[in-house]
């Protein structure tokens, strides 16, 4: 591996931490998110600064004030009703070149900002959903599969000593414990990586690419994909 001296002085941990007690508040996850994310800060006080220069007040360059209602108009003879927007927009000097610019930029600006929100706001829901999703998976191994293949594990050894099972069953029943294990351990990986993704996003910081469930871990029947029936 290219290493010597200090760099070869380390252990790696025994395993995965268990499901936590006091699991991770995720009510107002998307709120959160988008409040404490400094790249939304970033992209807000663009629009800000760009607004300002065109002599807009600051809510207008991040909320344009709109109004809605009912419109009907008469076509072909016939009365058609629908609804109706209304929007504030500000007249530029179209003569001038760098207001023109600033325009467009402000224009870019709003567009790049609600899009991060948009993408924030998914992304938050994904890592909630894998956090709570891995989080039930992971107690139904640990509290119902895994105690259950222990137990049959038990009773096939008593079975194979009593002459009552043969040795091929018994080591199908500990290959199921072990497989039941794997499948478990995948699952607190699951967890914890949508756990540190949703941290991460919290400490507002836009988190790496969201991570799909482990093949092992999407079903919690105790059964990996390669298990017969």
């Amino acid at each position: 591996m290219g290493l010597w001296g200090a760099d070869v002085d380390w252990q790696s941990t025994e395993r995965l931490p268990d499901i936590p007690k006091r699991s991770l508040e995720t009510k107002d996850i998307e709120r959160l998110v988008i409040e404490r994310s400094l790249d939304l800060a970033q992209a807000r006080q663009r629009i800000i600064g760009t607004g300002e220069e065109l002599g807009l007040t600051r809510w207008t360059t991040l909320l344009p004030d709109f109004s809605a209602g009912p419109h009907s108009e008469r076509n072909d003879g016939a009365w058609e009703a629908g609804p109706k927007l209304d929007f504030l927009i500000p007249l530029f000097d179209q003569g001038q070149a760098r207001v023109g610019r600033t325009a467009a930029e402000l224009r870019r600006f709003q567009q790049e900002y609600h899009g991060l929100a948009v993408r924030l706001r998914a992304r938050a829901r994904q890592a909630r959903d894998r956090l709570e999703g891995a989080s039930d998976r992971a107690m139904y191994y640990r509290d119902i599969l895994l105690p259950l293949h222990e137990r049959i594990v038990n009773e096939a050894q008593l079975q194979y000593n009593a002459m009552q099972l043969g040795p091929l069953q018994l080591i199908r029943a500990r290959e199921q414990q072990i497989e039941t294990g794997v499948s478990y351990i995948a699952t607190l990986r699951d967890y914890w990586l949508a756990r540190a993704e949703l941290e991460q996003m919290l400490t507002g910081s836009l988190a790496g690419p969201t991570m799909q469930p482990s093949a092992r871990a999407a079903s919690p029947s105790g059964r990996s994909v390669s298990e017969g029936h």
